[in-house]
């Protein structure tokens, strides 16, 4: 089932199925800023990434000696959450732990959602409350991806704005097995903070920045300048996510806390660089703004 919020700027349609955003519409325009999820390309919009961000070495995560399987990105998004507060401008879902998520995650847990409209933004709120009885690590990344706006766009018709970078230092990635090669980092140039957008930029599969550098990034149109749609950081996010496909009319924005596991990581999860840690009875929170131009 879709949900709706909306106020006098946006339009925003939710799913219950992954909590996830499935439509933003700018009322003035009319423009439809979130993919629409076409197979042919990428079949999500806009999926919450949890217990786990990206891949993980062999497809395996160990947690106190045992080893559990994973799927990439998790398997909330999966998962039909249920609708604890629905008002005109905001909506709140909760995921419960259950006998099927402890099969590949032993923790006890709630995760909440909440979308709030401010205006031209959206705040997206994450809590991971542990109502397990030992300190729970985990990762949990957002996946927005942006639509452009006018059929027969292309990435070259657009630019990444970054108004707080200069330049910023991103790690490589292994294309066949989708873990991180921390030893192989690569500087990345900006002019007048801007990156130039093309299929060539996503030769590498993701760009994956590190080390908190990245706090707010805009897709903007290149002939006008005009900020089109963007993501701020509100907390710190260890790890931030550039991602498209090969002719894709859309780019991701993607504010992480934590990620893929580096390349040959075979160590318990909890010892994993990035990774988030709630004690027993805590809850664990963090935010971002979607933006819209």
């Amino acid at each position: 089932m879709n949900r709706k919020i909306e106020n006098p700027f946006l339009y925003v349609e939710v799913s219950d199925r992954g909590a996830e955003l499935m439509r933003i519409m700018r009322k003035d325009t009319g423009a439809e800023i979130l993919w629409n999820g076409d197979p042919a390309f990428w079949s999500y919009r806009s999926p919450i990434l949890f217990p786990n961000v990206g891949s993980t070495w062999q497809k395996k995560m160990k947690i106190n000696g045992k080893e559990y399987q994973t799927r990439q990105h998790g398997f909330a998004r999966e998962k039909e959450f249920t609708c604890v507060e629905e008002s005109t401008e905001k909506l709140r879902y909760r995921l419960m732990s259950d006998e099927e998520t402890r099969k590949y995650y032993p923790f006890d847990f709630v995760l909440w959602i909440t979308y709030e409209l401010r205006e031209k933004e959206i705040l997206v709120s994450w809590e991971v409350e542990n109502r397990s009885g030992e300190v729970m690590s985990f990762t949990i990344g957002g996946h927005p991806g942006f639509r452009f706006e006018k059929e027969g766009e292309q990435k070259e018709d657009y630019e990444l704005y970054f108004p707080e970078n200069t330049e910023f230092t991103a790690t490589a990635v292994d294309l066949v097995n989708g873990t991180g090669k921390p030893d192989q980092k690569y500087r990345v140039k900006l002019t007048d903070h801007t990156l130039v957008l093309s299929d060539q930029l996503f030769d590498v599969d993701t760009l994956v920045v590190d080390d908190a550098q990245i706090r707010e990034v805009w897709l903007r149109r290149k002939a006008t300048g005009q900020l089109y749609a963007g993501v701020r950081c509100i907390d710190e996010f260890c790890s931030f996510g550039i991602w498209s496909l090969p002719k894709g009319p859309y780019v991701c924005l993607e504010p992480w806390a934590g990620r893929c596991d580096d390349e040959g990581f075979c160590e318990d999860i909890s010892q994993k660089p990035g990774i988030n840690r709630a004690k027993p009875g805590e809850c664990w929170k963090k935010q971002y703004a979607i933006l819209i131009g």
